[in-house]
Parts: structure tokens; sequence; C-alpha cells
């Protein structure tokens, strides 16, 4: 079982004044994003695994732990979201709220397949959000910068912020692919910020579904 908790409007508490957050991509908001995952892992929320992006989390329970302490999904899943927002709100002296979809896979390939796809997608989000905050930056408005970001492939993209001064592949990995957490030994919490991409990413999932 997969847990995915999405911020709500996480966009507009980035853009707040008054939590001086900067762009593209804030550290002090990535490194509470990673604190929030790891309160999910071990005890009752039942988490071995987390994947860790800019605006959301994805957690892979425990399926026995579930099991053991959880008898209604609805119970786990209203749970999961008292405990991440109640985190991530302490953590920014506001209400941050997240939501929760349970994703029940029937073959352990499915959760590498979820979570490749999460990588994914958390890379194509950063490299986006680079390109929009340089083309910003010039002076684009935002529906005249997504306009012109349809219309570019990645490699266009990433050549956009090298004429900035931005070498994308040279950014911190937590930026470009995300960040993990898990338990490592005495179930001391394990962050790591450099993950492997692509088709090294699936051999490192597998140790979490053994």
């Amino acid at each position: 079982m997969v847990a995915r908790l999405r911020g709500v409007d996480f966009e507009g508490i980035l853009d707040s004044p008054e939590f001086g957050f900067v762009r593209p991509l804030d550290p002090r908001f990535g490194k509470m994003m990673v604190q929030t995952g790891s309160h999910l892992l071990g005890g009752d929320p039942c988490g071995r695994y987390g994947f860790v992006e800019q605006m959301e989390l994805s957690m892979l329970l425990d399926h026995r732990a579930v099991a053991h302490c959880w008898d209604d999904a609805s119970d786990l899943q209203s749970f999961l979201v008292a405990v991440t927002s109640s985190k991530m709100s302490l953590l920014i002296e506001d209400e941050a709220v997240f939501t929760c979809k349970l994703y029940a896979f029937s073959k352990g390939d499915l959760v590498l397949a979820y979570f490749m796809w999460r990588q994914q997608e958390a890379a194509v989000s950063a490299l986006d959000r680079y390109c929009a905050y340089v083309l910003g930056n010039e002076g684009s408005s935002a529906e005249s910068t997504a306009k012109l970001m349809e219309d570019l492939g990645p490699l266009e993209k990433e050549e956009i912020l090298r004429q900035n001064k931005i070498e994308y592949s040279a950014l911190p990995g937590w930026q470009r692919t995300g960040s993990a957490v898990y338990l490592g030994p005495d179930d001391r919490v394990v962050v790591d910020t450099n993950l492997p991409q692509d088709a090294d990413y699936r051999p490192f999932l597998q140790q979490f579904l053994d």
C-alpha cells in the first residue's frame, strides 16, 4: 500500500511574503517536507519508505503493520492527513494541509513503477519551475511563459537555464529528482538527497519491498 499526500495550496504558501521562502525551490521548505515525511516512518503511520517532492510526498506502508494497526482504510487515511498536516503546520508556524489517497497494489512491480513515475514527474516539475523562474525574471508574464514552455523539450529548457548561468545538471539532487526518507540500522531515520535515477532507481527501491 502506498499513501500519496499532496499539499493544499502550497504554491500560495511559497509565494506569501510573510514566510520568506525563495523561488524556484526553497531549501528551508524542502527540509520541512523531508521532516514531515520522516514523521510518518514506523509506528502507527506504518511508513517504510518515503519519496519527498516539492509539493507532495509518497509513503510506502508496511502492509503487515497496516493490517495489525488499522481495520479501516478511511481511518488510516484520516490519520495520515492529520499527522502530516499537523507536523507541517508546526514547522511552518501556520496552517498547512495535506490531502491523502491510498493505493493498494497487487504486485511489487507496480509499487516500483509508481515510485519511478513519481521521480520522473518530480524531475519534470523541477525543470519547469527553474525555467519558469528564469523566464519570469526576464519579464514574461505567467501566461506567456506557460505557452512558451509548452513547445520546449527538456534540452531546450536546460539551454535556457544555461544561458542564464544556471547549469541544471549541477544543481543539488534533491531539487532535480526528489529526496527519500527511510529507517536505517537501529531505526534511525536516513535522509537520502542524492537518489539513483532511471534504471538505477529500481534496484534501490527493491530493498524496501523485501
